[in-house]
């Protein structure tokens, strides 16, 4: 038996079990006293794996701006922010009859690939 894990959508929260085995096997206790601390970590685990599923865009689908955002590793303002941009705007899409702002991911991969604009902070009244 292994480990598994068991993702509960009508909750929205990650439930590890480990086996029956595991946990019974006395070394286990002397190496990880507290198994509040082993699940902690195995749940942290969990979700970076979760965390790597959106690291890749398909070229073909439609994205929002938490998921647009969550590729470029940006907030959703500086979403905003790109697509206001003077020089580089990033092109998006949206649908009639809806305020829902799409973007294609292939614009998401091109303009990430051109690289992403810098902006510098806002100062007041112009000053460097």
């Amino acid at each position: 038996m292994q480990p598994f894990l068991r993702v509960s959508s009508y909750i929205g929260t990650i439930y590890h079990k480990l086996s029956d085995y595991l946990l019974d096997i006395p070394i286990f206790d002397v190496l990880h006293p507290n198994r509040f601390a082993f699940t902690f970590m195995a749940k942290m685990n969990a979700m970076m794996d979760l965390h790597k599923l959106f690291g890749e865009i398909i070229p073909e689908q439609i994205y929002s701006v938490s998921e647009a955002a969550r590729y470029f590793g940006v907030h959703r303002c500086t979403i905003y922010a790109y697509i206001s941009h003077p020089e580089k705007p990033l092109s998006f899409t949206r649908f009639p009859n809806q305020a829902k702002l799409l973007f294609q991911g292939r614009d998401l991969i091109a303009y990430k690939a051109n690289g992403l604009p810098k902006r510098g902070r806002k100062r007041k009244n112009d000053i460097p």
